[in-house]
């Protein structure tokens, strides 16, 4: 926001400069006066009676509001004659910098805006208490609500080590009050990895974001960690605001047991040369419970496993640059090592020829795009139950 303590904009002049310019009289009369302002951003546009070096020309204020609107922002013009005139620039949420907090919670490492941290506490275990389904803590003399995110947000994957460089500047279990003046809550956390300045950037997934979940945040090594509203996740952890298909992870305990154990070591290579395939089919395997690995083309594919790449199967399209399905069959599969490796064709060659062929060279499934997910998945339960049993 920009304001100052001058003469404000004239509205009349405005409407003069509209009216020798040719706008309709009657036209004019009918704006108000917002649609008045908004005309000083228009190309060309100026009540100066005098072109100079600094005012007259009319481009100023239209490249301020051009370069605005190609980052999808905004500007907009209060005033008041003989009081001042106030510019409010609006820049996205998505293109901003933004200090954050970088925490890690069961595997879960994730950002959290600093100016909605209140205090970072030792986890007084012993004074959790439980009201109502909910646990407690007492911060200040007052108990608020305590949350564990791994109660709610059970991954059908094992869990990976978060990976980030260094060292956290906290790594024990520590309880994280945030909150503003009316509403607190707890994060129970088990690493606090310190403060940055991160670069904002939206998540775009077919798959619609858990309550609580704005956006993503950018590391200085490239990595991509979730950014949450501390608040609304709290919110949304103890109403249970939380849909299958929204995060496709809340799992009963014995549901969650046989998950994990199924989930343990069974990596599956997905082979596609469109990213928006393997973005979606990873997305798909990973809800299942299985671990992902990526190639964009066979040859990519081929090289990964004789490298020493581990997994428990394969699913591959057939039409890909440098070497196609039928080639990643023709490479592995003559390979004793690979011979019983699990390898189904996902492809938009529906004709039976292409299916005779590519089980012929030693597929074990043949899907036509697009598939049915349900039918993937359980094929491939079927084939890595089959490996396993012989």
């Amino acid at each position: 926001t920009l304001a100052d303590d001058g003469g404000g904009i004239a509205l009349e002049k405005i409407r003069a400069r509209l009216l020798s310019m040719g706008m309709p009289k009657e036209y004019i009369e009918q704006m108000s006066d917002s649609e008045v302002l908004d005309c000083i951003f228009e190309p060309g546009f100026s009540t100066a009676t005098q072109i100079t070096e600094l005012s007259g020309r009319g481009v100023g204020m239209d490249v301020v509001r051009t370069n605005l609107r190609d980052i999808r922002g905004d500007v907009r013009v209060e005033t008041q004659l003989g009081l001042g005139t106030i510019f409010t620039l609006t820049i996205p949420f998505t293109l901003s910098i933004l200090r954050v907090a970088i925490v890690e919670q069961s595997g879960i490492v994730f950002a959290i805006p600093t100016n909605s941290i209140r205090e970072l506490l030792p986890f007084p275990s012993e004074q959790v208490t439980t009201s109502k389904d909910a646990e407690l803590i007492t911060w200040k003399g007052e108990k608020i609500p305590l949350i564990q995110l791994e109660k709610t947000f059970v991954f059908r994957r094992p869990n990976k080590t978060s990976n980030l460089t260094g060292n956290p500047i906290i790594e024990h279990t520590m309880a994280l009050v945030v909150g503003d003046q009316t509403n607190l809550a707890g994060l129970k956390i088990s690493c606090f990895w310190g403060e940055q300045e991160a670069t904002i950037r939206p998540i775009e997934s077919p798959f619609p974001l858990p309550p609580g979940f704005l956006s993503s945040v950018v590391l200085g090594d490239g990595r991509a960690i979730p950014l949450v509203a501390p608040l609304s996740l709290a919110e949304a952890c103890l109403k249970g605001n939380f849909t299958e298909n929204e995060a496709g992870i809340i799992l009963g305990e014995k549901e969650r047991q046989a998950s994990t154990l199924q989930a343990q070591s069974q990596t599956i290579l997905v082979v596609d040369d469109s990213i928006n395939v393997r973005r979606y089919l990873g997305l798909t395997l990973e809800k299942a419970g299985y671990e992902v690995e990526q190639a964009k083309d066979g040859q990519e594919a081929v090289d990964k496993l004789l490298d020493g790449l581990r997994v428990q199967a394969v699913i591959c399209d057939i039409e890909m640059p440098r070497l196609d399905g039928y080639g990643v069959l023709e490479e592995l599969k003559p390979r004793a090592e690979f011979h019983h490796l699990p390898i189904a064709m996902l492809t938009s060659r529906s004709n039976e020829k292409h299916r005779k062929l590519a089980m012929n060279l030693g597929a074990s499934a043949y899907f036509s795009k697009p598939y049915n997910e349900q039918e993937l998945i359980q094929t491939l339960a079927e084939l890595l139950q089959f490996r396993t049993t012989n």
